[in-house]
């Protein structure tokens, strides 16, 4: 989708009931300054929320870095938007995701425990113990054809299918239940491969 960051229709949707107290008199040249300027802020404001986060859900950096720090307050674009309607504008704006929406901007991404987590293997005595790390190792060594299954479970639950693994991983996994169920993915998964070395190792 194309986004039209110049475009004033955000400004004038989302701010509706936001001017001059001194509506329907003339308003003075610094006046008119100080409201063009808030104009501007916000519409710039909304736009660069609106761009991050169409940037995030794309995926257009090979990295994927999160787009909140891990120890915000806010983790989605909503409730940034949200607060920040809250905090800087007045006068009755309402819902403003729901303003954005009907102008075609919809904020969709929300960074969850698997955005934030660190795939980086350091220790292979502790590491792999929340099975997270596994699922992703064997999302890269897999053959497409082992991760078919999990592709179509990850399409039903709705969480993606470009990792059909960690998008079905319980995190954090703080119990042994969660860490089991993360292990029993990745190990589904590579059962027929594993079949296939039992069987070849047997009949050496």
């Amino acid at each position: 989708m194309a986004f039209n960051l110049r475009s004033g229709a955000i400004w004038r949707h989302a701010s509706a009931g936001c001017g001059s107290a001194a509506a329907g008199r003339p308003a003075s040249s610094a006046h008119e300054l100080a409201s063009d300027d808030h104009k501007a802020i916000v519409r710039r404001v909304l736009s660069l929320v609106v761009l991050l986060d169409a940037a995030k859900e794309g995926a257009i950096l090979t990295s994927d870095p999160c787009l909140f720090c891990p120890d915000s307050h806010f983790k989605s674009s909503k409730a940034l938007a949200q607060e920040f309607a809250k905090q800087y504008l007045s006068g009755g704006v309402g819902e403003l995701v729901k303003h954005l929406k009907t102008l075609g901007y919809e904020l969709t991404h929300s960074q969850t425990a698997l955005h934030e987590y660190n795939f980086r293997l350091t220790s292979l005595a502790s590491d792999l113990r929340d099975g997270a790390r596994l699922c992703r190792l064997v999302e890269l060594i897999a053959p497409p054809a082992a991760l078919e299954k999990a592709r179509a479970r990850a399409l039903k639950a709705n969480k993606g299918v470009l990792r059909p693994l960690t998008g079905l991983l319980r995190l954090p996994a703080g119990s042994r239940l969660q860490k089991v169920h993360n292990n029993k993915l990745a190990l589904d998964a590579l059962a027929p491969d594993l079949d296939a070395l039992a069987r070849g190792v047997d009949a050496f």
